[in-house]
């Protein structure tokens, strides 16, 4: 078998490293410190409360290591130094992420699909995870619905018909917002005939507010999650085990970074779509026959 050795060798190389700034405490409390700022022995000390004689002996492994240097009383952390301290930190923080979700995680269907999206998770630092209980027992619902109104630059994965899916289409339709959606495919008639319906009910007018909501299906796969994203937020709902979805628990997720990782998600799902149908424009390019419905592609 063919084996890289030059690559066993770098990752061999990249072990040790992390071995050596994460094994010691003191060191990473110096390299945290010295992430942004420099500083004298007499300021880490202050910023660390750490003893004298264990901050000259962690600075000077540091400094004949190579990740750190000193120059006129001052101690500097290299550039690469730098982003191995972020990456470290960075993993740290999303194993944290997980580990705090594993109970949720372990109880639902996690997508397995490969997804280029999946292999980039941004650090995550700002999140919640929302529960239904007897006080409000259909926070998650509510949560979701509101997202999915959100005025503003919208995409959605929908696994299920919302129960309040009419009022939200609605809501679309008569607001200034770019919204996308993506649900499974058998779902398609209801949203067209819940979008004809607000038509003839705001007199008889055959154009609405909305000029960019477009509802998407990929026609032999339903996405196994609920993901809603704005710029004001990600929502992100799982699947049971027995492939319901569970209107109990949601993640809602405020980073930037993870607000543009929801966004790459949907595209990626995007990208597999088969119909495109404009809800806001239905004269020509939906006719239905019976309980049929068929798309036109101009």
């Amino acid at each position: 078998m063919y084996q890289n050795n030059e690559s066993f060798k770098y990752i061999k190389e990249i072990r040790q490293e992390l071995k050596f700034l994460t094994n010691s405490e003191v060191r990473l409390k110096i390299l945290i410190e010295l992430c942004d700022r420099k500083a004298t022995l007499k300021e880490l000390h202050k910023l660390t409360n750490l003893k004298y004689t264990s901050l000259t002996s962690s600075l000077s492994k540091l400094e004949e290591n190579g990740y750190v240097y000193e120059e006129n009383d001052y101690y500097y952390l290299k550039t690469d130094t730098r982003n191995k301290l972020i990456n470290i930190l960075y993993l740290n923080n999303n194993f944290e992420f997980i580990e705090n979700l594993s109970n949720y995680i372990n109880k639902h269907i996690v997508e397995n699909e490969q997804l280029d999206a999946v292999a980039t998770l941004p650090m995550i630092k700002n999140y919640e995870l929302i529960k239904a209980d007897n006080i409000n027992p259909y926070i998650v619902v509510e949560m979701i619905e509101d997202a999915l109104m959100y005025n503003g630059n919208v995409r959605s994965l929908n696994m299920y018909l919302h129960p309040h899916y009419e009022k939200i289409i609605t809501t679309i339709l008569n607001q200034e917002s770019s919204h996308e959606m993506i649900v499974p495919y058998v779902l398609l008639e209801r949203f067209v005939q819940a979008a004809r319906k607000n038509k003839t009910t705001i007199k008889n007018k055959t154009t609405t507010k909305n000029k960019n909501f477009y509802i998407k299906a990929i026609k032999d796969k339903t996405p196994k999650l609920i993901c809603v994203v704005s710029e004001e937020k990600l929502i992100i709902a799982l699947v049971k085990r027995n492939g319901k979805p569970d209107n109990n628990y949601c993640i809602c997720i405020y980073d930037d970074d993870a607000i543009r990782w929801g966004y790459q998600i949907f595209e990626e799902y995007n990208m597999k779509t088969d119909i495109k149908i404009p809800l806001h424009d239905l004269t020509e390019n939906i006719k239905q026959s019976g309980n049929t419905m068929q798309y036109i592609v101009d």
